[in-house]
């Protein structure tokens, strides 16, 4: 029997998630299991209509996405699928990136990377783990490769609150940090 999901995002929204895009998500998973209502609605209000679309949208070509590791991620970036490309330029405002075929596309998010942020803690909570590593990995390659730590802290408003003596150990311990 096939059931119609709806998750009822953010504002009451409510929209339809095919089934074969069910098994993506642990969280949606571990929500219906058991139940065999036709119909089952899923209340996700922490999500906003614009992301859970856009999840969706990358259900429909998770499987072209190989399995991202911390290692050469700039290869793994630069082999995936031109749909895949696509879907991870729109959701930046504009990108240079190599890595990923980038050249000055526009997305909806209006931002230099909030609507890639507002993606991952999507997939995060929704435990969607291929997509969030790929996002991941797409974020430090498009906002973090290449920067010192100074730089990073700057661009996104963090505050250093390690001490010298701290920072060292670090640098010692996480020598791949200033590469």
């Amino acid at each position: 029997m096939s059931q119609k999901i709806i998750l009822i995002v953010e504002k009451d929204v409510e929209i339809i998630i095919p089934n074969e895009y069910i098994k993506y998500s642990k969280v949606i998973n571990s929500l219906i299991e058991g139940n065999t209502d036709p119909e089952i609605k899923l209340p996700l209000f922490t999500i906003n209509e614009k992301n859970i679309r856009k999840f969706i949208e990358f259900c429909a070509v998770i499987e072209k996405i190989p399995d991202i590791t911390s290692s050469n991620l700039m290869n793994q970036f630069s082999s995936l699928d031109p749909e895949c490309k696509r879907l991870l330029n729109s959701l930046i405002e504009s990108s240079s990136n190599p890595a990923v075929g980038g050249g000055g596309e526009s997305s909806e998010s209006g931002g230099s990377g909030d609507f890639l942020a507002d993606m991952i803690n999507t997939c995060n909570f929704l435990d969607c783990n291929k997509l969030l590593k790929l996002l991941c990995g797409f974020f430090c390659l498009t906002f973090l490769i290449g920067k010192s730590p100074s730089q990073v802290r700057a661009e996104w408003g963090i505050i250093n609150d390690f001490t010298p003596d701290e920072e060292a150990v670090i640098a010692k311990e996480e020598k791949w940090l200033n590469q």
